[in-house]
């Protein structure tokens, strides 16, 4: 998947999940805009497309997890920024637990899908 193709399905959920729990007025709504597509940019790079479309699915899985859990009332971000950096920390943790699970133990630098193992920002 193209990291294009991947922030536009990211950004889409995004600012339906925005639209449906933060009230934002418009100038807002443009800052939270920037800052997380350019959080979910850097993290959703990698070399292997195969990563890239792992990490966009999960993120919107995690995002639709979040609100369900909002819904219920089980889970209330403290403010935009949190909720992103908590998207992309739980994002993190399952693409790394995925691919340790693929691991390949004869070359620690490549996965048995035959990707090599991915990258995230610093």
């Amino acid at each position: 998947m193209q990291e294009s193709d991947a922030l536009f399905f990211i950004e889409t959920v995004l600012e339906g999940f925005c639209d449906r729990i933060f009230e934002f007025d418009d100038e807002e709504d443009i800052q939270f805009k920037e800052l997380y597509l350019e959080k979910t940019r850097s993290f959703i790079q990698d070399k292997e497309p195969h990563w890239v479309k792992a990490k966009s699915l999960e993120m919107i899985y995690q995002i639709e997890l979040a609100e369900t859990s909002i819904n219920k009332g089980k889970y209330i971000p403290s403010t935009p920024e949190t909720f992103i950096n908590s998207i992309l920390d739980r994002s993190k943790e399952r693409i790394t637990e995925l691919a340790k699970y693929f691991q390949c133990d004869n070359n620690k630098s490549k996965t048995s899908i035959f990707v090599r193992l991915p990258s995230f920002p610093l």
